[in-house]
């Protein structure tokens, strides 16, 4: 979809919310559930909480189309809601990790102790994922962004950057590639922690 297809499809979801019409929320799914779930599994491996927090997300929409100030390109309000809803749903397992672990302290067969704060982790996540974007050399921190927090095709990159979908690609393994290399062990500390 190019970046026209884009505007009269968000027009067109925009007017339809305004009159109350659940064509809204089909038009919402149909052209941005694939973009805002790949975003989301950045963050959450669980493919179930995914799905939630995006149903969540949509659900939130229609019931407060009224008083949100939404406006174009939409992708990019649902991308940001969907890293909200994110880093909360790190947040609220973390403690429910945590709370688990007092229980089981309290009940006299406190062998585990309690996972680190996971505020603390998210926000530190967050930080570390701006330091490794930041070290990407800029065509391959480009694209990573265009493709993730946009979530532009790598056709729709190609013909904005000006380049072919070959280097978009190429640009996109290397950002990818290096991004692994950056927060890989940061991550499978995380990973681990959260799940004691």
């Amino acid at each position: 979809m190019n970046v026209d297809d884009t505007n009269d499809t968000d027009d067109l979801i925009l007017k339809l919310l305004e009159t109350d019409n659940p064509t809204a929320s089909k038009l919402i799914y149909t052209y941005h559930y694939k973009a805002v779930y790949t975003y989301i599994k950045d963050f959450i491996s669980d493919h179930d909480a995914a799905k939630d927090i995006i149903q969540e997300l949509f659900t939130a929409i229609w019931i407060k189309r009224h008083s949100l100030n939404l406006i174009k390109p939409l992708r990019s309000y649902l991308l940001s809601a969907a890293h909200n809803k994110a880093i909360n749903y790190l947040r609220d397992k973390g403690r429910q990790n945590r709370i688990m672990g007092e229980i089981v302290n309290r009940s006299g067969n406190g062998k585990i102790a309690p996972p680190a704060d996971a505020e603390l982790q998210a926000s530190e996540l967050e930080i570390q994922i701006r330091r490794a974007l930041s070290r990407l050399p800029i065509h391959a921190k480009r694209t990573f962004l265009m493709s993730r927090k946009q979530g532009m095709t790598y056709k729709e990159i190609a013909e904005h950057l000006h380049v072919t979908e070959k280097a978009v690609e190429k640009n996109m393994s290397k950002a990818l590639s290096l991004l692994r290399q950056y927060l890989g062990i940061y991550l499978k500390m995380l990973v681990i922690a959260l799940m004691e």
